[in-house]
């Protein structure tokens, strides 16, 4: 999925594109926000037309939502086009549903 979206700010994010990403590693950072841990993890990124790659983000995440945020687990990310480190989780995976990985993760 890809999008366009306004760069009014001047950040570098008008281009960007949406994957599954697969969590490789989560670690503590020992930063607490407002009660919510920051978390770093370490993601393989699917791309649907352009090759894998590996990305770290770190981010702050509310304790109840934690334990969606696993070694395997699979979650959409946003990453600039022009620089793929540049990466945001877009959706969480659903705590409802098993994730499956992406078909070129298999």
């Amino acid at each position: 999925m890809y999008s366009q979206a306004p760069d009014n700010d001047g950040d570098g994010w008008q281009h960007t594109e949406v994957a599954p990403a697969i969590i490789v590693k989560r670690w503590e950072t020992d930063v607490v926000f407002e009660g919510n841990p920051q978390i770093g993890l370490l993601l393989e990124v699917h791309p649907a037309f352009r090759p894998s790659f590996e990305a770290e983000i770190k981010t702050v995440v509310n304790r109840a939502r934690l334990a969606l945020l696993m070694p395997s687990a699979v979650l959409l990310v946003s990453f600039a086009l022009d620089d793929p480190a540049r990466i945001a989780i877009a959706a969480l995976p659903d705590p409802n549903s098993k994730p499956e990985p992406p078909d070129s993760a298999l």
